[in-house]
């Protein structure tokens, strides 16, 4: 039961400081919140096994649809996981979807805490990378296409 509580309050610890931050925080599992930054659903997670470690990630925010997409879509995480101090994106192991995430690991919450708006933001950005790097060869691959059409 002390566990249990110690997972609750670190995850209210965490709401309750993005609130402060100008967040608005919902917490929807006794291990994950959700939060709105900038039009897109971030998650924060903790994990009731391993106090020592907490992720912040975007999920679920590209869809694969395609055999050719996929490999864009690996080209576009390896750019965007290159590019981003601390952010990973990859392939979802069914590979339809795209996620970004930061896996943190510390004892020490009071420290986390302060660091999680930028984590937020390094997330985001890095996600927009990805998201460049996917139209832009899928811009690269239509001026293929029309020019092959045209010759």
């Amino acid at each position: 039961m002390s566990e249990t509580n110690s997972v609750l309050q670190r995850m209210q610890q965490i709401s309750n400081y993005l609130a402060e931050e100008g967040f608005r925080p919902e917490i929807v599992e006794d291990t994950s919140l959700k939060l709105k930054y900038e039009g897109r659903l971030f998650w924060v997670d903790i994990d009731d096994d391993d106090e020592t470690f907490y992720r912040i990630v975007c999920a679920n925010y590209w869809n694969i649809e395609s055999p050719e997409e996929l490999s864009w879509a690996l080209l576009a995480a390896n750019v965007s996981s290159r590019s981003y101090k601390f952010a990973k994106t990859y392939v979802n192991k069914a590979n339809d979807n795209v996620w970004t995430a930061i896996d943190y690991f510390t004892k020490d919450l009071e420290a986390f805490l302060p660091s999680l708006p930028r984590m937020i933001s390094i997330v985001k950005d890095s996600s927009d990378e990805f998201r460049k790097s996917m139209w832009d060869q899928k811009r690269e691959a239509e001026a293929e296409t029309k020019n092959v059409t045209i010759n």
